[in-house]
C-alpha cells in the first residue's frame, strides 16, 4: 500500500516531510522513547556522532560545510514532546497513534487533537537542515530535549559534554518576526486533598463547563481567558450556598484540565442532591426530581447569563450547564460528604489564578502568574497541579509559599517540581544582532526583540553553558497546546529560510 502523505509537495519538502514524520510518532511528555530513537536512527544513518542521554534527550553533532569546517559550532535547540489534548469525542489515543493531519489554505492542523508543532518544527527545521549538503553551515551541535512542555526536566539533565558551541538558535517561540531573548522562570505544584466519603441516597447531576478557548498558560495568560476548573469551583461554591436550606450538595466526581501549563478549556462535575428534610427524603425526592432538575437549570442558565457578561470580550462562548445523570429513581452513591465538599469548592476559590503582577519594568508584561491546569476528584483524595511563573525568583518563591498556606489552612498536602530559572536578558548579543540583520535583509523589516512570559530551556541551557549567547525565534503558531492549533505554512517558510540564512553568514 502507498504510504500516504498529507504534506507531499508543500515546500521546502524536507522540512514539511520531517514534520509528517514527526506527526507519526506518539511524542506526548513522558511519552517520548520512541521519537528519541527515531532522531538517533536518523543520526546513525548518516554516520553523524549522536548521544542519547538516560534522560532521552539527543544530541548531535555535525561538521561544517565547505568552506565552513573551522568555524566556530553553532547549537540548534527545541524539545522533542508535545503537549497532547484531544477533542472529547475523539478517538484517537495519543499514546499509540498519529496524529489526523489537515491542510486547509495555508494552515496545516491535527483533526481532533493538538498539532504538537510546539515543538516539532525546530526538530523538523533541524533535521531538514542535517539531512541537506545543499546547506552552508558552521559545525552543527543540535540538541533535542525531552520533557519540556512538564516542566523542562529533560533540559535540567542534559549532559552537556563535548558542546563546544555559544551560540544558540532555539526554535520555540510561535510569532514569526518577534526574537524573544529572556523569559520567565517557573515550577509546578502538585496538591493532595484527602477527602471522606459515605454512602448517600440522591438524585446524581452532571455539571459541565465548556466553550472557552484555553490556551498556553505562558502566552495566552494574560488575554483574560476564562479557566474551566476555576469557574466551575466558584459555581459549586455559589450552588451550596443557593441551595442551603433545601438541598444538600455533595461531590462524587469532579475533573477537568489536562495539561498543568494549558488553561483548562473544559470541566465537569458529578453531584448528589439530597432534599435536607431526611423524612421526605426518599419519596419527595423522586416525586420531585423534575422540580429539582428545573431549580438546578435554570440557576445554571443564570450563572451562565454572568459569566458571559463577565467574559464578553474574551471568552464569549463560555457555558455552564447541569444535566441529569438518572432521571428515575433516586440511587445510592458513595459521595464526598457535605463538609469535605465545601472545603474542595473553598479551596478552589481560595486558590490565586491567572495573573498576579504585570511587570514593572516592561510594560504590558506579566511579571508573574498561576494557572490552575488539571484537577480530578479519586477515590479518597482531591489531586490538582498549578504551573506558576515569574521574571522574580523572589516573587516566585513567594508565591509558592501563599499557595502552599492556602492548601495547609484546607488541609491538603502541597509539593513542586521542574523548577526552572528565568533566562535574563543580555544587552549585548551577537547572535541577536545577526538575526535581527538578516531579517531586515530579507523581509524588509525590523524584527521585534521581546522578552515573554512564558518558560523557555535557553535559561537552563545558559547555566549549563557559561558564556551562552542564545536567542529563540519561530513560525506562526496558534492556539497551541489546543485542539486548535495550527502551524502556518507561509510563515514557517520564512522562518526556515532566516534560519539557513543566519548558518550562513556564522
Amino acid at each position: 500500500m502507498e504510504d500516504k502523505r498529507v504534506l507531499e509537495g508543500i515546500s521546502p519538502e524536507k522540512l514539511f516531510y520531517f514534520f509528517e514524520e514527526l506527526t507519526r510518532i506518539p511524542r506526548g511528555s513522558g511519552n517520548e522513547q520512541a521519537v528519541s530513537d527515531y532522531l538517533v536512527t536518523f543520526a546513525k544513518k548518516r554516520n553523524l556522532k549522536v548521544r542519547q542521554d538516560d534522560a532521552n534527550n539527543v544530541v548531535i553533532w555535525q561538521e561544517g560545510t565547505t568552506g565552513y569546517e573551522d568555524h566556530a559550532p553553532v547549537i540548534i535547540q527545541g524539545h522533542m514532546d508535545m503537549v497532547c489534548v484531544k477533542d472529547e469525542d475523539c478517538s484517537i489515543d495519543l499514546e499509540k497513534d498519529s496524529l489526523d493531519l489537515c491542510v486547509n489554505g495555508d494552515e496545516i492542523y491535527a483533526k481532533g487533537t493538538s498539532l504538537g508543532g510546539d515543538d516539532g518544527i525546530a526538530v523538523a527545521m533541524a533535521l531538514a537542515i542535517m539531512d541537506d549538503d545543499t546547506i552552508p553551515h558552521p559545525p552543527l551541535e543540535v540538541i533535542v530535549t525531552t520533557d519540556e512542555e512538564v516542566g523542562m526536566t529533560g533540559a535540567s539533565k542534559l549532559d552537556v559534554a563535548g558542546i563546544e558551541g555559544r551560540a544558540l538558535l532555539n526554535i520555540d517561540s510561535e510569532d514569526e518576526g518577534v526574537l524573544t531573548a529572556g523569559c520567565a522562570g517557573g515550577m509546578r505544584v502538585d496538591h493532595v486533598l484527602d477527602v471522606r466519603r459515605e454512602n448517600s441516597t440522591g438524585y446524581s447531576y452532571r455539571i459541565i463547563v465548556d466553550g472557552l478557548k484555553g490556551g498556553h498558560s505562558g502566552v495566552e495568560i494574560d488575554k483574560g481567558r476564562g479557566n474551566a476548573v476555576v469557574l466551575l469551583g466558584r459555581f459549586l461554591q455559589e450552588l451550596i450556598a443557593h441551595f442551603e436550606e433545601s438541598f444538600c450538595v455533595q461531590l462524587i466526581n469532579y475533573k477537568g484540565g489536562e495539561k498543568d501549563n494549558a488553561i483548562p478549556l473544559l470541566a465537569s462535575a458529578d453531584i448528589l442532591v439530597q432534599i435536607k428534610d431526611k423524612e421526605k427524603q426518599r419519596g419527595q425526592l423522586e416525586a420531585n426530581n423534575d422540580a429539582i432538575t428545573s431549580e438546578l437549570s435554570a440557576y445554571a442558565d443564570e450563572y451562565t447569563r454572568i459569566l458571559k457578561n463577565e467574559y464578553a470580550l474574551t471568552d464569549c462562548n463560555v457555558s455552564l450547564r447541569v444535566e441529569a445523570i438518572n432521571d428515575d429513581s433516586a440511587s445510592d452513591v458513595m459521595a464526598v460528604c457535605a463538609e469535605d465538599t465545601q472545603v474542595i469548592a473553598d479551596i478552589i476559590v481560595a486558590m490565586p489564578n491567572g495573573i498576579q503582577c504585570m511587570s514593572a519594568a516592561i510594560p504590558g508584561l506579566p511579571e508573574t502568574s498561576l494557572n490552575l491546569g488539571i484537577l480530578e476528584l479519586k477515590d479518597d483524595a482531591l489531586y490538582f497541579s498549578q504551573s506558576l511563573r515569574s521574571a522574580v525568583a523572589s516573587k516566585k518563591d513567594a508565591l509558592f509559599n501563599k499557595i502552599s498556606t492556602i492548601a495547609k489552612l484546607a488541609g491538603a498536602r502541597t509539593s513542586s517540581r521542574g523548577a526552572y530559572p528565568a533566562w535574563e536578558f543580555k544587552k549585548d548579543s551577537p547572535l541577536r544582532e545577526v538575526v535581527t540583520a538578516k531579517y531586515k535583509e530579507l523581509f524588509g523589516s525590523e524584527m521585534k526583540v521581546d522578552i515573554i512570559h512564558a518558560g523557555l530551556e535557553c535559561g537552563l541551557l545558559s547555566e549549563k553553558l557559561p558564556g551562552l549567547d542564545a536567542i529563540s525565534i519561530g513560525p506562526d503558531l496558534s492556539d497551541i497546546h489546543t485542539t486548535s492549533e495550527k502551524l502556518h505554512i507561509e510563515s514557517t517558510k520564512r522562518t526556515f529560510e532566516l534560519v539557513k540564512a543566519v548558518l550562513a553568514s556564522m
